[in-house]
């Protein structure tokens, strides 16, 4: 018997021609459609995938992959990044979709180290295996290039807590300016950064993450 294929960025609970209406759906019904692709997946040879993040209040692939592992349900081996933590405008906030009277609970935005710290220990806490950040702006950013940086607020690189009033580059987020590399390697997450920029990764490295490159600028440089 030959061991399988390994995909190692899917994700299987967002339909991203048709994102803006499938991020409304249950969170049962995101986790129903995933199964489906999982084991679709399966049928073309792939026993183990890692899904890089959902766009739900809930934790759908979480579950997901519990069903999996208890053999509730048949399917690959699965590894999960919960959600995609994002700074506002940054790539993993889809907020622009939706009419801004709507508050809606889809995407994982922290704008500051305390809410960054937040959000990775609810990661943790409710058993992701890795974590994933949108470091810079991306295909659901405002301009819609994909490569473009946004703007917004910065921590200044000589001071990890302080907040400045000056514009920043999310190409130079606020992940890398709190420390959590130590907080991360001492809960033994590993993370990937979704980046557009060739130059974020030396601000990860700075900060001692793990790392992953993800778009077409990166990859070309």
């Amino acid at each position: 018997m030959s061991p399988g294929f390994i995909d190692t960025h899917v994700h299987l609970t967002m339909d991203a021609a048709n994102l803006a209406l499938q991020t409304l759906q249950s969170s049962a019904a995101k986790a129903l459609a995933g199964l489906r692709l999982a084991r679709e997946y399966m049928s073309y040879g792939f026993t183990t995938l890692r899904d890089l993040g959902s766009v739900d209040p809930e934790f759908p692939t979480i579950d997901l992959r519990n069903a999996l592992n208890s053999g509730l349900v048949e399917g690959p081996r699965l590894f999960v990044a919960a959600h995609i933590i994002s700074a506002s405008a940054g790539h993993g906030d889809l907020r622009g979709f939706y009419a801004s009277r709507w508050a809606l609970p889809v995407s994982a935005i922290a704008d500051d180290h305390g809410s960054i710290r937040a959000l990775v220990r609810r990661e943790h806490t409710f058993g992701s295996d890795w974590i994933k950040t949108a470091n810079t702006g991306g295909y659901f950013s405002h301009p819609k290039t994909g490569q473009a940086l946004q703007t917004g607020p910065s921590i200044p690189p000589d001071d990890p807590v302080r907040l400045s009033s000056a514009p920043r580059r999310i190409g130079e987020p606020d992940f890398q300016r709190t420390r959590l590399g130590p907080e991360l390697a001492f809960r033994n997450i590993p993370t990937f950064q979704h980046s557009e920029q060739p130059r974020n990764e030396e601000h990860v490295a700075q900060a001692g993450l793990n790392r992953a490159r993800s778009g077409e600028e990166a990859v070309r440089n």
